[in-house]
């Protein structure tokens, strides 16, 4: 059984099941959790099948509330699961999701970034002082400009 397709006909079903209570609690576990399954060596009830159970892997802030809904989650998965002559969906467990770790692109990245901080940081600077600079000498022209003379004034061509 695909544990993807799986996880997202739960979703569904939840969306669109009328019955359904808490969907927004119900959703949001699910959306930011994942499925696998786990085949077991126990006995069905039925001849030479064997049980299987669906860990839903949930994040840690989220751990204690969907085990509050594990019954919810069972009777859902109970009715999307299709067994088959080997194995039956016998449990749900609520279990941890791992935590992801950050991947190595994002130290390459810190590492590069690393080696010219100083140099951005030193063009920072240099822009400041020039942009200081500019306005002290914009600042100064303005205080010394001389007032304009009148000129002397010039007639058109048709008066010449």
């Amino acid at each position: 059984m695909n544990e993807k397709q799986f996880l997202k006909t739960m979703i569904e079903t939840i969306k669109y099941d009328e019955d359904i209570q808490n969907k927004d609690d119900l959703l949001g576990i699910l959306r930011y959790s994942i499925v696998t399954f786990r085949k077991t060596g126990a006995y069905t009830h039925v001849s030479n099948q064997r049980q299987e159970y669906m860990d839903l892997r949930v994040p840690i802030p989220m751990l204690k509330k969907a085990k509050e809904y594990k019954d919810v989650f069972f009777d859902l998965a109970n009715d999307i699961y299709i067994p088959d002559d080997d194995y039956d969906l016998y449990g749900v467990e609520i279990k941890p999701k791992l935590v992801e770790l950050e991947d190595d692109g994002q130290n390459e990245h810190d590492v590069a970034f690393d080696g010219i901080k100083d140099v951005i940081i030193q063009g920072i600077r240099n822009a400041k002082y020039t942009m200081i600079l500019s306005i002290l000498v914009d600042t100064f022209i303005s205080k010394i400009s001389f007032p304009m003379q009148p000129g002397p004034e010039i007639g058109s061509i048709s008066d010449a």
